[in-house]
């Protein structure tokens, strides 16, 4: 039995948080005839070492369930490393020519450059200079965080830090026995292939080859498997933490983590897991995916490498309904759809289909993908809660 399973991090929170009302009240006389506590440096701090014990054991109980994935450049990538690049656009010396495509040769595997020109287009004869060239160079830099930014030479961005000329990383989670990896990031099919296969790292040691499944652009997700095992399936069977809970907090990249407290509207982006263990979901930026409403979408891929979802005919935005919950406005009913038979109307709130909240696009995305037949749909018109029924067939790749 791991530590955790003895002393649950969420019930020594509670404990925390009542001595720390204790601390706050007026302390009884038998505490204050007491000597002075001593200082830090004299006394273990207790607490602080059962939450960093309870901490590693939160942690120690998802890592080898957790991979850190290195992703193809995307396609706007390349086409940004080949926009404008002298090599294409300008009538060059083969010799010029030559030198420009062996430099670029050099560059390592997931690395790109991209040459940015003046918006005067030059003359047929005019040949790039090597200070015309410095001044217009630009190297593609992933930040920590996985945003990307246009360096020039020698220099670095705003705030001085540069990450690996990379490109993109991301974490991923095993999902099962058979070796299928959840990447939260939508990966084009045509970026991988059998000659550029994915190198995976197990953040518990190992790595291995993985190939390309499937990917939806909808939720924004994407299924790999493993050429060969590594690590173990994770607890990927939590849900949207409830505002005010304690979550771990695992950044994009693999590279960070933290305890944060959960807010409906976190700016952040990462991999979620639950006091409990359980893996919730991915958090990004205000929006966040709960491991059990995105599981059809995954089994889908897997089977099939696509997904199927059924047609409700509504043209949907993010929005926050009347009572303050976010949800899907609906901004136009197709005439003849299955939402318009159920009685949907323009300006109606969508709350939830089947018992699942729907309150950003991903999470609408990968509730319909479950629908087949009668499915209830809850709505707000106005201050007035309503429960319909609409009659969803699957459609590929439709809402």
């Amino acid at each position: 039995m791991t530590r955790m399973a003895q002393f649950p991090l969420k019930s020594f929170l509670a404990l925390t948080f009542t001595g720390a009302v204790w601390i706050g009240c007026p302390a009884p006389a038998y505490a204050r005839r007491q000597q002075a506590r001593p200082t830090p440096s004299e006394q273990p701090a207790p607490m602080l070492e059962r939450i960093n014990a309870e901490t590693q054991a939160l942690y120690e109980h998802v890592r080898p369930g957790l991979v850190r994935v290195q992703l193809p450049l995307p396609k706007w990538m390349e086409q940004l490393g080949q926009q404008d690049n002298p090599i294409n656009r300008w009538p060059l010396d083969p010799q010029v020519r030559e030198t420009l495509e062996s430099q670029q040769g050099k560059l390592a595997t997931g690395q790109m450059q991209t040459i940015i020109t003046p918006t005067t287009e030059p003359s047929a004869s005019t040949q790039p200079g090597d200070a015309d060239q410095q001044r217009w160079q630009r190297t593609v830099v992933q930040r920590p965080d996985g945003t990307i930014e246009l360096v020039a030479p020698n220099a670095a961005p705003d705030d001085g830090v540069i990450a690996a000329i990379i490109a993109p990383r991301s974490l991923g989670i095993i999902y099962d026995d058979q070796g299928h990896i959840v990447v939260p990031r939508y990966v084009e099919k045509e970026t991988v292939d059998d000659q550029h296969p994915l190198t995976v790292f197990g953040l518990a040691g190992g790595a291995a080859v993985a190939r390309f499944v499937g990917s939806d652009r909808q939720t924004n997700l994407t299924v790999l498997k493993l050429e060969k095992p590594i690590g173990k399936a994770a607890p990927f069977v939590g849900s949207r933490p409830t505002d005010g809970s304690l979550v771990m907090l695992l950044a994009q990249g693999g590279d960070a983590g933290r305890l944060v407290v959960w807010t409906r509207a976190q700016q952040e982006q990462g991999v979620i897991v639950g006091v409990d263990g359980n893996i919730a979901g991915f958090a990004r930026y205000g929006q966040f995916l709960d491991a059990r409403i995105c599981k059809p979408v995954i089994d889908q891929l897997i089977a099939k490498g696509s997904v199927s979802r059924a047609s409700l005919g509504v043209l949907v935005t993010e929005g926050e309904a009347p009572d303050g919950r976010m949800a899907m406005h609906v901004d136009r009913v197709k005439p003849g759809s299955a939402a318009e038979q159920a009685g949907i109307r323009e300006g109606d709130y969508i709350l939830s289909l089947s018992g699942s909240a729907v309150d950003d696009l991903p999470s609408f995305a990968a509730a319909i993908s479950a629908q087949n037949g009668t499915t209830k749909i809850q709505i707000l018109r106005g201050s007035e809660l309503i429960e319909l029924q609409a009659d969803l067939r699957p459609t590929i790749n439709s809402r």
